[in-house]
């Protein structure tokens, strides 16, 4: 993984590339979670916000009003796709952000973490292992009461996103049997399939209650019990790292300008990124979020101009 010509993100060691691995598996998601979860949850937040902002700094008439509009939609698909995020080997904001939060992560690693992450991941069922870990990563989402980190309301097109990658699941089988029937049929319920950022829905008390069966599930995590032992195993020894509290630590770090390198963990200078690497990707990120604003007002202004023309009464 190479950024304008730099050298791989953990460049200096076996373990550093190891561990970056990881990082990206077990912070991000499969393969199928990043694009389903983050890239059309979060990244689609991200260009909805955008759209919004840019709505506004061109003085368009009512755009409080225009997210409900279908024709939102598709300017905030244009921008999301102006802003890469289909591309993951691309240099976007959507990767270079990311990756400066491992890199944040990876610094803060104890050589005992290493060790242990090394073991996790040369296990066999590592794979199965990820994938589980995003299918919780998805219930967290519903669970969380799918709101729009943009309105701070209720967003069912997120929950219906979540739920459609739980479906495609190897679990999905055992959260319906571990269900009661009330819980079942709320489960397989399409009320929400193919619903859009700008459909309205009404049926609250559905929403209530689907939230409601993935708080159970976050709690107490019962399916857990369920797994097999090396499964169960891989995911005791993941809990003990304790990198759901990095990561949080990590978004704050990666926001300030410039960002400020922990001190390396590891003893080891080949499990550390440098601070020379990280100055340039914190100023790649900034490059970006200076030109986004201009990139969404021309697409407005080509593409989308109706969204910005006062309706005749």
């Amino acid at each position: 993984m190479t950024i304008f010509g730099m050298a791989p993100i953990f460049c200096c060691g076996a373990n550093a590339q190891e561990v970056s691995a990881f990082l990206r598996d077990v912070i991000r998601g499969s393969p199928q979670a990043r694009i389903e979860l983050e890239g059309r949850i979060y990244h689609l937040q991200v260009a909805r916000e955008l759209a919004s902002r840019t709505l506004l700094l061109n003085k368009c008439p009512n755009f409080r009003e225009t997210p409900k509009n279908p024709r939102f939609d598709d300017f905030a698909e244009a921008l999301l796709k102006s802003l890469g995020a289909s591309d993951p080997n691309s240099s976007t904001l959507f990767t270079v952000h990311p990756q400066l939060q491992d890199a944040v992560i990876q610094n803060r690693l104890s050589d005992a973490q290493i060790e242990l992450i090394s073991t996790i991941m040369r296990s066999p069922g590592y794979g199965e292992f990820v994938e589980y870990l995003s299918f919780e990563r998805a219930e967290l989402e519903i669970a969380a009461g799918f709101v729009d980190v943009n309105t701070g309301k209720r967003a069912p097109w997120i929950a219906a996103r979540a739920l459609a990658f739980l479906r495609k699941s190897q679990f999905y089988p055992l959260l319906v049997a571990n269900s009661s029937a009330f819980d079942r049929t709320l489960l397989n319920s399409r009320l929400l399939d193919s619903i859009r950022p700008s459909d309205g829905f009404s049926d609250e008390a559905y929403l209530d209650a689907l939230t409601a069966i993935f708080e159970k599930e976050v709690d107490s995590h019962p399916l857990r019990s369920r797994l097999p032992p090396g499964l169960q195993r891989l995911l005791v020894q993941h809990d003990s790292l304790g990198l759901d509290a990095m990561r949080g630590d990590a978004v704050l770090a990666t926001d300030a300008v410039p960002v400020t390198p922990a001190s390396c963990s590891a003893r080891t200078a080949s499990s550390c990124v440098d601070a020379s690497w990280l100055a340039r990707m914190a100023a790649s990120k900034r490059e970006f979020e200076a030109t986004q604003y201009e990139n969404a007002g021309l697409i407005l202004k080509e593409r989308f101009s109706d969204l910005c023309q006062v309706k005749p009464r």
